[in-house]
């Protein structure tokens, strides 16, 4: 049986769509209002007492575009806050 990796520091993992493709999410972008969204169709469909990585019901696609939507609300919210973070905070896929 193969063992799935921990996510990094600071990440949940998610599965995603049919093909249940896992991504790293930072754990700021829970909170978000889309991600928000993604978690309460998430909960309709498979409880809140799914065992193992929260499965997202929609499409990579539509997670893919969820996804750019948060990192360009929150590189926004970084601007007007006046910080200047240097380093990335994109969901990437993990790849098995």
């Amino acid at each position: 049986m193969q063992r799935e990796t921990a996510p990094a520091k600071g990440t949940v993992t998610v599965k995603v769509g049919e093909e249940q493709r896992r991504f790293a999410v930072p754990v700021k972008h829970l909170s978000h209002p889309l991600f928000a969204e993604l978690l309460e169709k998430a909960a309709a469909e498979y409880g809140f007492h799914h065992s193992g990585a929260v499965v997202i019901p929609c499409t990579v696609e539509h997670f893919c575009h969820v996804r750019h939507e948060i990192e360009r609300d929150l590189a926004a919210l970084r601007r007007h806050h006046h910080h200047h973070h240097h380093h990335s905070q994109f969901i990437v896929p993990i790849w098995k």
